[in-house]
C-alpha cells in the first residue's frame, strides 16, 4: 500500500535541517490530505482535515498561499488529535509514504506528533519522493545549482507528464490528487526513480495494469469561496460550510435555515445530502432526492428518456458475460465507455481498437454501479442550463483533447465556448424543449444542466442530466446565464430563491 499524503501550514521552517523537536522552527500543520492506494494505484480510501488552531494564528502571508485563515481553520477544522488517530490508522496500513517534496510534509508532521507526544509509525516506513535528481533529469528544467537540472514543482512535474499544469496547488486535496497521478505515471512509464526502487518484473506488471496515462481519480474539491462571496455582495448572509470538515447536523445546531448546495460527486449530488438536509428540515437549493439519484446514474436515465421517445445514443450495459465482439459491432468504432455513476467525466474511455472493449471494461469494474457502452456521437458536444421550469441559452462545447474530459473541464485553458451557441433558431428551440422535458423526467426542480451530442446530420441526442452543475463564475450554467443579462451573483439569488424542502 502507497499511503501519498501533503500538508498546509502556517508557513516555512527558518532551518530546513533543524530536528523535529525543534518546535520554534517547524511551522504548524492547518491542513492535510491523504490518499491509500493498493500496489496497482487503485484508491483505497482518501480523507482531508481542517485542522483547528491549537493556541497559533495563521499568519496572512501563509493564508494568500492556500487560503486558509485562521477564523476559518477555528469553525471547520478538527482537533489535532482526531487527525492524529485517522493518520496513524492509515499509516499502519501502508507500507510506503510517498509524496512531493515529501520530507518537509514529514518533518510538519512529525514536529506535530511531537509537541503533543503522540506515537507514530510516520518516522519507520520507507519514502518516496516525486521531487528528486530523478525526476530533475526527467523533466531537464534549467536553473539547478551547479549547472545541474533543477528539481521540478508539482505542477511542472504535472505539466511535463501530463502535458498541463493542475487546478487548485496549495491545496492538499488538490495537491495530493495531483501528486498520486504523477507518482503512478512514473511507474507506468518506468522511470524516474532511482534505480532500484521498483522490481523491473512489478514495473511490467503494473504497465498490464495502466495501459494509458494514469488519469485523474476525480476527488472532488469544493471551492467554497465564490458563491458565499457573491451572495453576501447582494445582502445575504451566506458562510462557508463544508461537510467533509463540520457534521451536517451543525446546520441546525448553528441556525441555518437554507443550504446553497454545491457540493458534487458521489454524496453530494446523488441524493444523499438531499436526504440528510430533508431529515434536518433545511430548505436547499438543486434538485431532490429522487432526481438527484436518477440524474447521477446514466443508465437510468437514459432508460427513462428512451422509454418516453426523446432521443439517446445507441448503448449497451457491459457485464461479465457479456459478447464484447457483438456489441462492437452494433455500436461501431469508436465508442465509449463510462461508469454509469461518475460524474465529471471520471472513468470515460474511448475505445477506438477492435477487441479492446473487455479490457476497458475489467479496468472500469472498481467503479460503482453499470458500465455502460456508447456510441460514438461526432458532429458536436452542448449543453443548456435549467433555472425555475424555463431553459437558458445553449453553449457549444469545442474541446483541444479527443472529448470534453476531466482535464479539459478543469484542468485546461484551450477549451473553447460558445454562447450564444453556433446552432440555428430552429435547433435552439429544439435543445430548450429537449432541456425542460428531460429535466422534468427525472423529477428535477430549481435548477440543472442538460447535456447533448449532435450528429454530422445535425440531429441532437440527450447525454446526461446534472442536478449539480459546477458553479464557480467560469462554469458553464453562469456563461449562458450571463447570456440573459445575470451576473455571477445575481444567478446565485435566482437560484437561492427555488430552494425549498419537502
Amino acid at each position: 500500500m502507497y499511503l501519498i499524503f501533503d500538508t498546509e501550514t502556517t508557513g516555512l521552517p527558518r532551518n530546513y535541517n533543524a530536528p523535529i523537536s525543534d518546535s520554534n522552527n517547524w511551522p504548524r500543520a492547518v491542513q492535510i490530505a491523504w490518499q491509500l492506494h493498493d500496489q496497482w494505484g487503485t484508491l483505497i480510501e482518501h480523507q482531508d482535515f481542517l485542522i483547528a488552531p491549537d493556541g497559533f494564528d495563521i499568519p496572512y502571508d501563509a493564508e494568500k498561499v492556500h487560503g486558509i485563515s485562521t477564523l476559518l481553520a477555528e469553525k471547520q477544522g478538527v482537533p489535532i488529535a482526531e487527525v492524529f488517530a485517522a493518520f496513524n490508522e492509515a499509516l499502519s496500513k501502508a507500507q510506503y509514504v510517498v509524496g512531493q517534496n515529501i520530507g518537509f510534509d514529514i518533518n510538519i508532521m512529525g514536529a506535530e506528533f511531537y509537541r503533543y507526544g503522540v506515537e507514530s509509525p510516520l518516522d519507520k516506513l520507507p519514502v518516496i519522493d516525486t521531487c528528486t535528481e530523478a525526476t530533475a533529469n526527467l523533466c531537464k528544467i534549467e536553473g539547478g545549482r551547479g549547472g545541474k537540472y533543477k528539481f521540478p514543482s508539482l505542477t511542472e512535474l504535472h505539466s511535463f507528464l501530463f502535458g498541463v499544469p493542475f487546478a487548485e496547488a496549495h491545496n492538499a486535496t488538490a495537491d495530493v490528487e495531483a501528486t498520486a497521478r504523477c507518482f503512478f505515471e512514473l511507474i507506468r512509464r518506468g522511470e524516474g526513480f532511482k534505480e532500484g526502487t521498483f522490481s523491473r518484473e512489478y514495473i511490467e506488471n503494473f504497465q498490464a495494469h495502466h495501459s494509458s496515462p494514469i488519469g485523474l481519480i476525480g476527488i472532488k474539491h469544493v471551492n467554497l469561496k465564490e458563491a458565499s462571496e457573491a451572495l453576501r455582495s447582494k445582502g445575504v448572509d451566506a458562510h462557508a460550510f463544508d461537510p467533509k470538515e463540520t457534521p451536517l447536523g451543525e446546520l441546525k445546531t448553528q441556525g441555518f435555515d437554507c443550504a446553497f448546495n454545491i457540493l458534487h460527486g458521489v454524496f453530494g449530488e446523488d441524493g444523499t445530502v438531499q436526504g440528510a438536509l430533508e431529515a434536518l428540515g433545511i430548505r436547499y437549493t438543486g434538485c431532490g432526492v429522487l432526481a438527484s439519484s436518477i440524474g447521477m446514474d446514466k443508465y437510468r436515465s437514459k432508460l427513462l428518456w428512451k422509454g418516453l421517445g426523446l432521443p439517446v445514443p445507441d448503448y449497451a450495459v457491459l457485464r461479465d458475460d457479456s459478447d464484447f465482439d457483438a456489441v462492437e459491432r452494433q455500436l461501431g468504432l469508436p465508442m465509449f465507455v463510462k461508469p454509469a455513476n461518475e460524474g465529471s467525466s471520471v472513468g470515460v474511455v474511448k475505445v477506438k481498437e477492435a477487441g479492446r472493449l473487455k479490457e476497458v471494461y475489467h479496468e472500469l469494474k472498481q467503479f460503482r454501479g453499470e458500465i455502460i457502452a456508447e456510441a460514438f456521437i461526432g458532429g458536436g458536444e452542448y449543453t443548456c442550463g435549467i433555472l425555475n421550469g424555463r431553459a437558458l441559452p445553449s453553449v457549444r462545447i469545442i474541446p483541444a483533447t479527443e472529448f470534453y474530459d476531466k482535464e479539459a473541464k478543469y484542468d485546461r485553458d484551450d477549451t473553447v465556448y460558445l454562447c450564444p451557441s453556433d446552432l440555428s433558431e430552429e435547433d435552439e428551440r429544439l435543445m430548450r424543449d429537449l432541456t425542460v422535458r428531460a429535466f422534468h423526467a427525472i423529477g428535477g426542480r430549481g435548477w440543472g444542466r442538460i447535456d447533448f451530442l449532435k450528429d454530422e446530420s445535425g440531429r441532437l441526442y440527450l447525454l446526461e442530466a446534472n442536478t449539480l452543475p459546477g458553479m464557480t463564475s467560469h462554469s458553464l450554467v453562469p456563461k449562458a446565464a450571463a447570456q440573459q443579462g445575470w451576473d455571477f451573483a445575481q444567478l446565485c439569488v435566482e437560484i437561492l430563491k427555488t430552494a425549498y424542502v419537502e
